[in-house]
């Protein structure tokens, strides 16, 4: 018990010092809007608190949040649990279901992987969140995006070019370049982190406009190169 007790203590100081996630909590209900943002940003997590589901999944398919959290009691809102493999950014996300007491008994609604229960009570509510606190960890280490700004070099098919890079994460990066980049275009990369890591990696174009920007999402980068981007990554956050 102990040991599980320190557990969540080390995990909630390792998020606290880490992290600036967002979630989104979808409620009408005044204790639940007060009470869940105050303990939320004690873990240095951003919320957005909306009051219907449409304005609900209209976020949802435009933002990524690390934390989704759904009043149940509010008329429509157990579909966005349910649909929740709609909104690709937000598959991943860490879903809270608030539920009445009366319904608690039923166990999680579908789609929800923590419940908290009403009248929403602050301690309650508190360990349910340090219970989510490796997870919410988890998930932001896998989105998590960092300002970088270095020269890469592109190799394709049929063209090579220079560029820079403009941000990064694990998954992917973002450049900006003279020449014109093609969706799906496919490139060989050669890039090196400000700690002198040199890196490789086949990527993918999956975003471009017309001013020379673009995002690449990784098709491999071989194990060495994802665990030296990754500790990278780990001292930016």
């Amino acid at each position: 018990m102990v040991c599980s007790v320190n557990r969540v203590v080390n995990e909630s100081s390792a998020i606290k010092k880490n992290m600036n996630a967002t979630a989104l909590l979808l409620s009408q209900d005044k204790e639940v809007q007060s009470i869940l943002p105050s303990l939320l940003g004690g873990m240095r997590i951003d919320t957005e608190v909306v009051t219907d589901v449409s304005r609900a999944a209209r976020l949802l398919g435009e933002r990524k949040f690390e934390a989704i959290i759904i009043d149940c009691e509010l008329n429509g809102a157990d579909t966005v649990l349910k649909d929740i493999n709609s909104y690709p950014s937000n598959r991943t996300a860490v879903l809270f279901a608030v539920v009445p007491e009366v319904d608690a008994r039923d166990g999680l609604p579908a789609g929800a992987k923590f419940m908290i229960v009403k009248p929403v009570v602050a301690e309650q509510a508190r360990r349910v969140l340090y219970a989510a606190t490796g997870l919410l960890i988890r998930e932001y280490r896998l989105c998590f995006r960092c300002n970088l700004e270095v020269s890469i070099y592109l190799a394709g098919e049929s063209r090579e070019l220079r560029a820079k890079t403009t941000n990064i994460s694990i998954g992917g990066l973002a450049i900006r370049t003279l020449e014109e980049i093609r969706l799906a275009e496919r490139f060989r990369l050669k890039f090196v982190l400000p700690n002198a890591v040199g890196l490789r990696a086949d990527a993918e174009v999956v975003w471009a406009d017309t001013k020379g920007r673009a995002g690449l999402r990784f098709l491999e980068l071989p194990e060495p190169a994802h665990r030296s981007l990754q500790t990278w990554l780990d001292s930016k956050m």
